[in-house]
């Protein structure tokens, strides 16, 4: 409903670029892995609608995979848009939380989960782990965490920043939801 196909549909003439349209809402794990058949790299990158992405964000991932064991490297997400008080308060568990976070278990030596915003994988461990559990509520999570009990190594890159669009009114947003 957030016209993505349509958009998507503009690249069509690139045989680099699919377009998987599920018309029936499964679920992000399902739609991901719905994609892998037709995903023909080894590193994936995985993002959400509401993000712009930077020029610089697959320079800054990709060299990580140069390490045979780097499974996945998550980005560092950002709001921009900062009109309305719930999107002042993502802004500050973005910027805060999450970032300050992931650094600090970076220091630590264990990214306890990639962001589900923005992240790429390597295709052969997130094979190796049974792609997405489309029954979990955090797929983003629960990655990282199979990842890792398979001895998979996860990274962040705080260079990798993308800006997430809040909705404004995100209570009218969630009502058509339903």
């Amino acid at each position: 409903p957030d016209r993505t196909a349509a958009e998507a549909r503009r690249f069509l003439h690139d045989v680099r670029v699919r377009l998987v349209n599920k018309t029936v809402n499964e679920g992000k794990a399902m739609g991901l892995n719905d994609a892998l058949p037709v995903c023909s790299g080894e590193i994936i990158l995985i993002i959400d609608s509401d993000i712009l992405v930077s020029p610089q964000l697959l320079r800054c991932i990709v060299p990580h995979f140069r390490a045979p064991r780097v499974a996945a490297v998550t980005g560092n997400p950002r709001v921009r848009n900062r009109e309305s008080l719930l999107q002042h308060l993502q802004a500050i568990e973005f910027s805060s939380i999450v970032s300050m976070q992931r650094r600090a278990q970076r220091v630590l030596g264990r990214i306890l989960t990639v962001s589900g915003a923005v992240f790429a994988v390597r295709r052969t461990a997130l094979l190796d782990v049974g792609g997405f559990s489309s029954h979990m509520a955090t797929e983003d999570m629960d990655l990282t965490w199979r990842l890792q009990m398979q001895f998979w190594d996860i990274r962040y890159e705080p260079r990798a920043v993308v800006w997430m669009q809040v909705p404004p009114n995100i209570r009218e947003l969630w009502k058509q939801r339903k």
